[in-house]
């Protein structure tokens, strides 16, 4: 069975609503290695997908959302519309490898993106909201998938069928578009301008990690992960933490949650944003 990688090209993407959506959708193959009966302990309702979801959308900081656009207008006396269809970076997500739940969370985040584009937009509703409402299916046939199927052999197979379902949409999606344009006369791309690029997942920024006083243990979550084990009303040590390298350089970039403690006793825990190479100097909270 055919396994893909989450890596993507770094600073850009090629032009190309799909072609970069292909890349992201490959990542979904990944075969669900979670025993079921870890799966279950928080398992996130279909309502909590969708709230997250939503939220992380909606964030302007936000890394894991590789923004869509819908752009229109009137040049030359040359009507145009110019649009991409975005995408998930998945390798920002924090979940663990494996996590089966990567892919209903990486469909609802881009379904989620692209409505507010599309409702802010001048796009007609009838062009684009029978895409997303089938696309949101999906999501719930996969949490379903999930939580339906123990053997995880089978269950990579479900998930790939959905996975790939979802890049058919965004391909129905894409060519509902172009008739749109078609049918009201309407240039692709700005005159002059052409097709518009988009940015694809963003380098991590080098962070030199301390603690003060010395020897202290520092562990993060991504904050979409935080914020889902919120929602969920989970025990946090049963989250699978990433300990930083105290004393190194660590590459992190958007909003974590962060666990300092020393065997003294001292502890500290809160939020950081990394949106710059820096030096970040971790102290237990004094009252």
């Amino acid at each position: 069975m055919r396994i893909c990688f989450t890596i993507l090209p770094k600073p850009r993407l090629a032009r190309g609503s799909i072609s970069a959506s292909l890349l992201l959708i490959c990542a979904f193959s990944i075969a669900a290695r979670l025993p079921l009966s870890n799966r279950q302990e928080t398992q996130p309702t279909i309502q909590t997908v969708r709230a997250v979801s939503k939220e992380e959308a909606a964030d302007p900081k936000s890394v894991i959302v590789i923004r869509p656009f819908f752009l229109s207008g009137k040049k030359n006396g040359v009507s145009w519309i110019d649009y991409d269809l975005g995408g998930v970076a998945v390798n920002y997500i924090g979940l663990p490898p494996g996590d089966p739940y990567k892919l209903p969370y990486s469909i609802q985040i881009q379904v989620e993106a692209l409505r507010r584009v599309f409702t802010e937009s001048s796009l007609q509703r009838d062009v684009w909201e029978a895409h997303l409402q089938r696309a949101e299916r999906l999501v719930e046939e996969a949490i379903a998938d999930i939580r339906s199927t123990p053997d995880t052999v089978q269950l990579d197979a479900k998930l790939s069928r959905r996975s790939q379902a979802f890049l058919d949409e965004l391909r129905a999606l894409d060519n509902s578009i172009q008739i749109y344009a078609r049918n009201g006369g309407l240039q692709i791309g700005e005159p002059g301008v052409g097709r518009r690029n988009r940015f694809g997942e963003q380098d991590t920024y080098a962070v030199r990690v301390r603690t003060d006083p010395a020897a202290g243990k520092v562990r993060v979550v991504t904050a979409f992960v935080w914020r889902t084990c919120m929602r969920l009303s989970c025990d946090k040590n049963r989250l699978v933490w990433r300990t930083l390298n105290v004393n190194g350089v660590e590459g992190m970039i958007g909003g974590y949650h962060y666990l300092a403690e020393w065997s003294s006793g001292g502890a500290d825990e809160g939020d950081i944003t990394i949106e710059r190479d820096q030096e970040r100097v971790f102290r237990p909270f004094r009252q």
